[in-house]
């Protein structure tokens, strides 16, 4: 069903807002990620840590229905944290100080506590009390449309 007029404004509003707003969460999740891990752009070698997490909006067919939260595996483990075993693995010294070029790391314990990375990043970034604030305008505007819509109806039908 195609939007009118009216509501293609408000949709266009609405994205606007959903991208305002995941910007907003998305600058504050990097620098929550700069300052508990202190990196400059670490993680998967194929997808960084700081390239690969970021916020986006999703989009409904009229408005607008929430942030999506993307980040690569890295990310999410260092969320939640690991319990487990390692694997054995070679590692590689790239350094000429060490006297050999790689060794063989043995299958291992391992535990890392959870960084708590994705904490209510929403609400200290300030997204949502941006969000309710902007969407109860586009919002209210939509209700205010519908029910114009509604008493020409009637009007028509004691019209007609």
């Amino acid at each position: 069903m195609a939007r009118t007029a009216a509501q293609d404004k408000i949709f266009k509003q609405e994205r606007l807002v959903g991208l305002r707003a995941a910007r907003m969460v998305e600058s504050y999740l990097h620098a929550v990620l700069k300052q508990k891990l202190d990196i400059h752009n670490q993680g998967m070698p194929e997808e960084p840590i700081m390239e690969a997490t970021d916020v986006k909006r999703k989009m409904g067919e009229y408005r607008l229905l929430g942030l999506n939260l993307r980040s690569s595996k890295t990310g999410f483990i260092l969320h939640h944290g690991f319990v487990g075993i390692r694997e054995a693995t070679t590692v590689y010294f790239s350094a000429s100080r060490y006297n050999v070029e790689k060794t063989q790391r043995a299958r291992h314990r391992f535990t890392m506590q959870p960084f708590n990375l994705f904490n209510d990043i929403y609400e200290k970034s300030g997204a949502v009390d941006y969000l309710v604030a902007e969407l109860s305008k586009t919002r209210t505007k939509a209700v205010e449309i519908k029910l114009q819509n509604l008493a020409i109806q009637f009007n028509s039908e004691d019209n007609g």
